[in-house]
């Protein structure tokens, strides 16, 4: 696992989450809520002007569908938003632990490759040496 890859990806769910942390901010926030009041008090000027134009025509109540279509769509992108940072922590501590199990691995098979290169450098010496050569 690339280190880089893993800093990345932990920064981009840092990102997504920070979105929400970023609209929780005293001023962002006030701006957030005086757009959406904004907008609600146009849609009931509006419909109010519409329907002296045209009496007739059912409520439309668009000031309601307003906050309807805000509440639903931010309320959808916080539960996809959750489940997404969930999802993602969820595969980036897989891969990490397979990547701790592969450096393990990888150091083990160093010492291996060292051992067995040890055995047979040295093995071949202890093997020359002949005790009934040398003490006769």
């Amino acid at each position: 696992m690339n280190l880089d890859v893993s800093h990345v990806s932990y920064y981009h769910t840092y990102l997504v989450e920070q979105v929400f942390g970023y609209l929780l901010k005293p001023g962002v926030n006030e701006k957030l809520v005086a757009t959406y009041d904004d907008v609600k008090g146009f849609l009931k000027e509006f419909e109010a002007l519409y329907r002296k134009q045209y009496p007739k025509t059912p409520a439309l109540d668009l000031d309601r569908l307003w906050t309807t279509f805000m509440r639903d769509l931010t309320t959808k992108m916080k539960v996809w938003t959750k489940r997404w940072l969930l999802y993602r922590a969820d595969e980036m501590a897989k891969d990490w632990a397979a990547a701790a199990i592969l450096s393990y691995a990888q150091e083990a098979l160093t010492i291996l490759e060292k051992a067995q290169e040890h055995q047979k450098k040295h093995g071949i010496a202890v093997d020359k040496f002949k005790p009934d050569v040398v003490f006769k």
